[in-house]
């Protein structure tokens, strides 16, 4: 029995968090019109205080859109995109408006900045050209909906009444319209029959919305006493409220507590991250982005510009579950030059006819790839597997191939995953041993000469062959380097020449995300010239031992960028011990690749 009672008790925390503070996602709409024609009359504060407003929603977490001046058409664009966003994300929906307004025949009305209105107008041709304040009741949509009218109470289009100046503000009361049943409140800066003073009650929201640990409806209350001291009681704001929980705006109440642990999520894609539907945030490339829920099992999605990629995870108290989002890449080349196209959405870049194209962060799935040149359209399908680089050629022959692995692969695929989607693991696969290559370089060579008792440095050049280079996952093999560099000093009338010749000579090392290190050993022979213009030209051979080390970036697997070191210890007893240290910069290029 105790047992059940402190169940009972710990649901009871979770559904009273939930109902106070479930609406983690917000999003506003804020729309100032200041700029009236002289015959409706100039306002002077909705502009600037609709931006504080802005800055002070924005530091509490919202989502804010701020139209300013706006004419009709651009209110109801902003208003139906407003509705659409909130129908997506759900959570708070937060409309503000500061401007003139007028109430006719029951129901309120907003001016848009170019209303063009004649004093002999009738009111059904008024209308026509407002903005009827129930089409903002249509377009709160979210969980929990609050709507501030901060306007003009007096009407300023003839028919007897006074027009608004920039000091009255206020809007005849009315109820919620269209919105009755839903989770809202509506606010008004002055209740019925009075009017509002210019700039008062927008900046005491401003100031008060940031207030952590109160509930909009306790945040509420303070504005309007606020307000009645500043105006010795002549105005008092006025609301409809029927919001059925508490909404928090700027943080939940220190003394609700809930079972609650974290999600950790690690993406190798940028894109926006979900739970349940409810967007929770942003995510770089290879970022991490931590959320704190209660606890229960939830689906998470990361939405990128390609794709959208899901996994469910389990939250357990004061537990954190891990979730990783690894990737793979496609080496793309086609028969035509086009457009590409993966799943139906178009790629950043396009492919040139024979040239790879590499297509990096894809989260491991079965892709359809489509080239688009106007006259043609090439299609393959394609299973990436994480940290794997996936060769995919589409040939002019065949518009609709299939790419696929043998069974016992995708058995591996589907392992890897279920692996993966464990909380607190981290799972890498390691691609099969590739095919060679067969390259060629060329750069710069910085060469220094030590040799009894001088020393002296030559410049040069350095080209060769790679006839084998393989890469084993991560390990890189370069094998029977055939090199040649020349390095050219001038000392006074002497020239002196230096042919490095190598002969036999192997690299190994690691590589990781483009950069690859070496480090090997070479038996390379040297051949000395020496020229000067008293004497006979003369020759000295010797051969060497060389440790070279490099450091390279691959921008594909056909072009790399090098920096090497190489010294060298020459063998023999001669009679002037020479040493060298050769310093190379420069391109390698794989002619023929078979990864």
């Amino acid at each position: 029995m105790n047992h059940l009672k402190k169940w009972l008790f710990c649901g009871v925390l979770i559904l009273i968090a939930a109902a106070a503070f479930s609406q983690e996602v917000k999003n506003a709409l804020l729309i100032a019109n200041g700029e009236y024609p002289q015959r409706i009359g100039a306002l002077a504060n909705p502009v600037p205080e609709g931006i504080g407003l802005k800055t002070a929603l924005e530091s509490i977490g919202f989502s804010v859109t701020l139209v300013q001046n706006a004419d009709l058409e651009t209110m109801r664009k902003a208003l139906k995109a407003f509705k659409k966003k909130s129908e997506e994300v759900k959570g708070i929906s937060f409309f503000h408006y500061g401007g003139h307004a007028v109430q006719m025949s029951g129901a309120n009305y907003l001016i848009p900045v170019d209303a063009q209105i004649e004093d002999d107008d009738e009111e059904e041709d008024v209308q026509v050209k407002l903005l009827n304040v129930d089409r903002i009741m249509d377009s709160m949509v979210g969980e929990a909906n609050i709507i501030i009218l901060d306007s003009c109470r007096n009407n300023p289009f003839g028919h007897g009444q006074k027009r608004g100046g920039s000091d009255t503000r206020g809007l005849a009361v009315t109820g919620g319209g269209s919105i009755k049943s839903k989770n809202y409140m509506i606010v008004y800066s002055a209740a019925a029959g009075q009017t509002a003073k210019d700039g008062l009650f927008t900046p005491i929201l401003t100031k008060k919305i940031t207030e952590k640990n109160k509930n909009f409806a306790e945040i509420l209350t303070d504005i309007r006493n606020e307000v009645d001291k500043a105006t010795n009681g002549k105005q008092a704001a006025f609301e409809y409220n029927g919001l059925k929980t508490k909404v928090y705006l700027a943080g939940i109440p220190t003394n609700v507590t809930a079972n609650t642990g974290r999600i950790n999520i690690f993406s190798g894609i940028a894109g926006d991250v979900y739970i349940d539907n409810a967007k929770k945030g942003t995510i770089k490339e290879d970022g991490e982005l931590s959320v704190e829920l209660p606890n229960g099992s939830y689906t998470i999605e990361i939405r990128s510009e390609i794709t959208t990629w899901k996994r469910t995870a389990k939250v357990d108290s004061d537990k954190t579950a891990h979730i990783r989002l690894e990737t793979g890449n496609i080496l793309l080349s086609s028969d035509i030059a086009g457009e590409v196209y993966i799943d139906g959405k178009k790629y950043r870049e396009d492919v040139k006819e024979k040239i790879p194209l590499s297509i990096k962060k894809l989260p491991p799935a079965k892709y359809t790839i489509e080239i688009r040149n106007g006259t043609t359209s090439l299609k393959k399908d394609v299973l990436v597997t994480e940290q794997h680089d996936e060769p995919i050629h589409i040939a002019n022959t065949n518009t609709a191939e299939t790419y696929t692995k043998s069974t016992a692969e995708q058995t591996s695929s589907e392992s890897a995953k279920n692996i993966k989607e464990q909380p607190a693991q981290r799972h890498s696969t390691r691609s099969a041993a590739p095919w060679y290559s067969l390259g060629v370089y060329a750069g710069y060579s910085l060469s220094h000469f030590t040799a009894a008792p001088f020393s002296f440095t030559g410049h040069g050049i350095s080209f060769g062959i790679l006839p084998l280079q393989m890469t084993f996952g991560i390990f890189d093999l370069k094998a029977a380097v055939i090199g040649y560099a020349l390095a050219y000093k001038s000392i006074n009338d002497e020239t002196l020449l230096y042919h490095t010749f190598d002969i036999v000579l192997a690299k190994a090392g690691l590589k990781f995300a483009g950069f690859s290190f070496h480090i090997g050993l070479g038996t390379p022979l040297l051949w000395e010239t020496v020229k000067h213009p008293s004497v006979e030209s003369g020759t000295l051979t010797r051969f060497a031992i060389s440790i070279p080390i490099d450091i390279q970036y691959a921008f594909n697997n056909y072009i790399s960028m090098y920096a090497e070191y190489a010294p060298t210890f020459p063998v023999g007893n001669r009679a002037i011990p020479l040493f060298e240290h050769s310093f190379n910069l420069g391109v390698s290029v794989n002619c023929v690749n078979l990864y």
